[in-house]
């Protein structure tokens, strides 16, 4: 998994380490793919290894298992670099040992998953840190791991992320203002997917499909946007008169969000196709219950009439039910009642994702015209039209879809837990669809400045 050639700013990011009275930090951020983090990883490792001996260095993401994933494993598959170093990962440890001859380093995986993670790297002295995925990290865990580098002489530090919010602690802190870099004495790349040579016209294409709205805008220009307006801005080319149940029709599935005092208990039946290759939206329904309380018996009533009336349109019935997993007694009521009746049909919790990851993969669905929804779902329909994000929340730097019952929320839950365990397959990863992604550069790229 060699690239055959680098782009201007990925030469950049390989050499920028190596100037004398440079930059004593860099911080690389823009589009998804846009060949960022390998690039700095090999470069983080060189730098290392030519500079200092018995050293401590650190690799930080949200997790040690994305560390591993984006980061360590393409550091071990690059051929390339077997050429110069022996590298040792202990995984049971989270610990990468590099030799060079007689020289050796050792780099220290870190999780940064949420506020208490900071204590996880005090104590540790460091002679350089790389964080991947910046912006989803804590600020005190990224405070911490910076302080473990200041008693040590030529300490720097690499920074690589897709952009956030402009409220986002680290854009403020370390790149809002015109000469922000500069006062911490930063190199700041700014990429496109244009600066990864390892993707073609059509690869590039395809990845702009995957995305719309805030997002696109974010993943695709690499720009530090707020999410505001109109979460899916326009659904109605997906919807459909009279969607038939797909000929290859793979499962038939209903997602069902149970209501509260102020909801009512909502319903969506979705069929997914074989290879995953679209989601049609084929009915909906919402039960109201008594006021102050969730009538457990009605809901059951209710949901063995929506089972029928899908059998009667389309001649099936759903495969699964997945069902807000909060509710654990209406869970086991509804199956006790469908069992007692007759029915073959699984009732199971929710895979509840992320309501970001949510939002991504129907915002991919509709994008890809993978998502097709019939004009009779007009819950659904209202649902996703009247879908905003929270303003409040925005100016805080977060990314939170308004619930304050102007709209339909509860209708969404209901679509997304419909879908929600198979999103991976809906919208995999970038570097799943590009076969040649992942790889080093090749050694003459390194030879004549590395050692």
């Amino acid at each position: 998994m060699n690239i055959q050639k680098l782009s201007a700013k990925q030469r950049e990011l390989l050499r920028w380490c190596h100037r004398k009275g440079g930059y004593d930090n860099i911080i690389c951020d823009g589009a998804v793919r846009s060949g960022k983090t390998v690039i700095m990883a090999i470069s983080f490792v060189h730098w290392a290894m030519r500079y200092f001996e018995n050293q401590n260095f650190a690799f930080c993401s949200k997790t040690v298992k994305t560390c591993e994933r984006n980061v360590i494993m393409p550091l071990l598959s690059c051929g390339d670099i077997a050429e110069f170093f022996d590298l040792t990962y202990k995984r049971s440890d989270g610990v990468l040992i590099i030799k060079n001859g007689n020289r050796k380093n050792t780099f220290y995986l870190f999780g940064g998953k949420d506020e208490s993670s900071f204590a996880l790297i005090q104590g540790i002295t460091l002679a350089g840190v790389m964080f991947d995925e910046t912006t989803l990290l804590p600020k005190n865990f990224v405070n911490q791991a910076i302080a473990r580098t200041l008693s040590v002489k030529g300490a720097k530090l690499w920074f690589n992320c897709n952009p956030e919010g402009p409220q986002h602690w680290f854009y403020n802190e370390w790149l809002k203002d015109s000469d922000g870099a500069n006062i911490k004495n930063c190199l700041h790349l700014h990429f496109t997917m244009e600066d990864n040579p390892i993707l073609s016209a059509a690869q590039i294409e395809k990845a702009k499909r995957l995305y719309t709205g805030v997002f696109y805008k974010r993943y695709i220009l690499g720009l530090w946007v707020a999410a505001e307006g109109l979460i899916y801005p326009d659904i109605d080319p997906v919807i459909v008169k009279d969607a038939p149940l797909p000929k290859n029709c793979m499962r038939l599935m209903v997602g069902m969000d149970f209501g509260g005092n102020r909801s009512l208990t909502t319903l969506v039946a979705c069929a997914i196709t074989e290879n995953y290759e679209s989601l049609t939206a084929l009915s909906d329904y919402a039960v109201s219950g008594k006021k102050g309380e969730i009538d457990a018996a009605r809901i059951c009533e209710k949901t063995e009439e929506f089972i029928k009336s899908i059998y009667s349109k389309y001649g099936r019935y759903p495969d699964e039910i997945r069902c807000d997993s909060a509710e654990q007694y209406l869970i086991t009521t509804l199956k006790n009642h469908l069992i007692k009746k007759g029915f073959n049909i699984a009732v199971k919790d929710s895979d509840k994702k992320e309501i970001l990851q949510r939002i991504r993969c129907t915002c991919s669905l509709i994008s890809n015209r993978k998502l097709i929804i019939n004009s009779d779902c007009r819950l659904l329909i209202n649902g996703l039209k009247s879908a905003v994000w929270d303003q409040k929340a925005a100016s805080k730097g977060k990314d939170v879809r308004l619930d304050d019952f102007t709209s339909d929320i509860d209708i969404l839950d209901a679509f997304e837990y419909s879908f929600s365990p198979f999103i991976a397959r809906f919208t995999p990863r970038l570097e799943k669809n590009f076969k040649d992604g992942g790889g080093g550069v090749t050694a003459r790229d390194f030879k004549g400045y590395w050692f």
